[in-house]
């Protein structure tokens, strides 16, 4: 009898650990542009434009036989008063609640600052974390991601462009191993000059590019912001929307690596 009401206890003081080491915490959704979720606050717009675009870029991709389409990278900041706070977020549930990835193709980077969460320019990199969902783990493994993380955002480079080198190295990986490219090219002096040169404004090539520098640019002339009100009459008018990015339907289990500043 005692060793059973021994049991009992026992089995009762791990069930309520267990239930106290469950995260409650609620996760913001991803943003429109879903690629770049910058809740920090501390990407310049030439990086995030740069994320969106070889995201969605990526997105289209598919291997010949057909099997393998719709792989995401995705990237996300975060701003916690301590680094304790760090451990209230878990990236697995992240993840699975903004399904990256088609088929669990997905990949998604963490950038935690730690600082005033009011004051972006005074917050400071933290922790880099980056998760990986099942299937891309065949292709990308903790100690490659770990190797990737050390030789960019982990050095003393400049975080802009070590954040650029970070997610080309990715799709490097992605590229060469996933779809079978015999090389992924990337010039990173031609990124620095990008990256100098950036004008946000001049930055839009399509439809919906054209829409921002119109709402955005102090430059857009009234003609323009005519012709979008009426498109905006007509398109809302009828009960329609913006189409925004969004995740492929991806899981992951936890697999991924951490590294810290």
């Amino acid at each position: 009898m005692k060793s059973a009401f021994k049991f009992l206890l026992l089995f009762t003081l791990i069930s309520f650990t267990l239930l106290g080491c469950k995260s409650n915490k609620e996760y913001p959704n991803p943003t429109n542009e879903f690629y770049v979720n910058d809740f920090a606050n501390t990407l310049v717009p030439a990086v995030e434009s740069t994320i969106v675009r070889e995201g969605e870029r990526l997105y289209d991709e598919t291997s010949d036989d057909g099997e393998i389409t719709g792989v995401q990278i995705v990237f996300a900041t975060f701003a916690v008063e301590n680094e304790i706070n760090i451990a209230e977020y878990n990236l697995s549930d992240i993840y699975n609640q903004w399904e990256i990835g088609t088929d669990d193709m997905g990949i998604l980077v963490v950038y935690f600052y730690v600082g005033d969460t009011n004051k972006p320019e005074d917050l400071v990199l933290s922790q880099v974390i980056i998760e990986i969902g099942y299937q891309m783990e065949i292709y990308l493994s903790p100690i490659e991601a770990g190797n990737i993380l050390d030789d960019t955002i982990m050095t003393d480079m400049d975080e802009s462009m070590a954040t650029a080198q970070l997610l080309y190295e990715l799709l490097t990986i992605v590229y060469t191993e996933v779809f079978g490219y015999e090389a992924f090219n990337y010039d990173m002096d031609e990124y620095q000059y990008y990256l100098d040169n950036y004008d946000e404004y001049s930055d839009y090539d399509d439809f919906w590019g054209w829409i921002l520098y119109v709402v955005l640019s102090p430059y857009s002339v009234w003609w323009e912001k005519g012709i979008l009100v009426i498109l905006g009459l007509l398109i809302f008018g009828v009960g329609g929307g913006v189409v925004k990015n969004i995740g492929g339907g991806g899981r992951s289990g936890g697999m991924g690596i951490r590294r810290r500043r």
